[in-house]
């Protein structure tokens, strides 16, 4: 089964297997060029496949980027930016 993907505003058709995961395809379900290891297209099946390979009426694969959490050193740059300049006599 051809499933469809859309990554920062680009549709991206695959397949899943079991044995290797998701494979690129062309729109007709033949095997395309693979995407490389940084593509944006990789955290999206990855994602899509964690929140319960979920599939629109439409055919698209739905899934959702995580809501942003607040680590240690991003808070540290916080506190450090909204602290008030020294003042200068």
């Amino acid at each position: 089964m051809t499933l469809r993907i859309i990554v920062d505003g680009a549709g991206h058709y695959f397949r899943r297997t079991e044995e290797s995961g998701a494979i690129v395809v062309t729109r007709r379900g033949d095997a395309a060029r693979q995407l490389g290891s940084r593509h944006p297209f990789w955290r999206a099946v990855d994602l899509w496949r964690s929140q319960g390979c979920r599939v629109g009426p439409d055919g698209l694969c739905l899934w959702q980027y995580p809501k942003h959490q607040r680590g240690r050193d991003a808070s540290a740059r916080n506190e450090a930016s909204t602290r008030p300049a020294p003042a200068t006599v």
